[in-house]
């Protein structure tokens, strides 16, 4: 919401909608200084309060679309849907500076990371009610944007312990267009077990969940 001062002009509804329109798309952030990113061991907010001077490095990120939600001269509400690592705090005062003015961010709420959503969420409260076992979803269901590759219990303690697999002419590849970096790894009952990268032809483990259940079987 933007502060009222004398001198700054009193954007328009259409400006503040253009303004928005041009920061729509990738572009370079600088998060502030007062801000949870660690810089030489330490979280940004607690070198600036020490009154240090802290140089927080820019990051690439993807703002794909902002709605204009109300707009009552000085409060303004935005709609936003970005990646993982954008400052909206900072794309506020971006906004506000290419309209002349400045901005102060006074609320926000998170309303969906990736497929889960605000109406999914327990309270507080529930949470400190209920056996936190019942609230909890599948872990499988946090990575279901991921191409999933299948592995027989042998393989799966082989990456539990951080061993390579070959990876078998019927697994998905990261060559292809549709596949990212990083896949889900299962076990033979559809559980997830880790996740995994292709790097020369291997699998790699890069997160285990779940090592326990998994030991070598004895040859017959």
């Amino acid at each position: 919401a933007p502060i009222v001062f004398d001198d700054h002009p009193k954007p328009t509804r259409s400006a503040i909608a253009a303004a928005c329109e041009q920061v729509t798309g990738s572009l370079r952030q600088t998060p502030p200084a007062f801000s949870a990113i660690k810089l030489q061991g330490k979280r940004a907010y607690e070198l600036a309060r020490q009154g240090r001077k802290v140089d927080v490095p820019s990051r690439d990120v993807t703002i794909h679309a902002i709605s204009l939600l109300d707009y009552d001269y000085p409060n303004l509400r935005l709609d936003i849907e970005c990646s993982t690592g954008t400052y909206i705090r900072t794309l506020g005062i971006d906004i506000a500076k290419s309209l002349g003015t400045v901005a102060v961010m006074t609320a926000l709420t998170r309303v969906s990371v990736g497929k889960f959503e605000l109406p999914q969420a327990f309270s507080v409260e529930q949470i400190r009610e209920q056996p936190l076992e019942q609230l909890l979803c599948p872990a499988l269901s946090g990575v279901s944007h991921l191409p999933q590759v299948r592995f027989d219990h042998d393989e799966c303690w082989k990456l539990a312990n951080g061993l390579g697999l070959e990876r078998r002419a019927s697994d998905p590849s990261a060559e292809s267009p549709s596949h990212g970096v990083h896949f889900a790894a299962l076990d033979s009952e559809g559980e997830l077990l880790a996740i995994v990268t292709e790097r020369d032809g291997r699998w790699r483990p890069k997160r285990v969940f779940t090592a326990s259940q998994y030991q070598p079987r004895k040859n017959s």
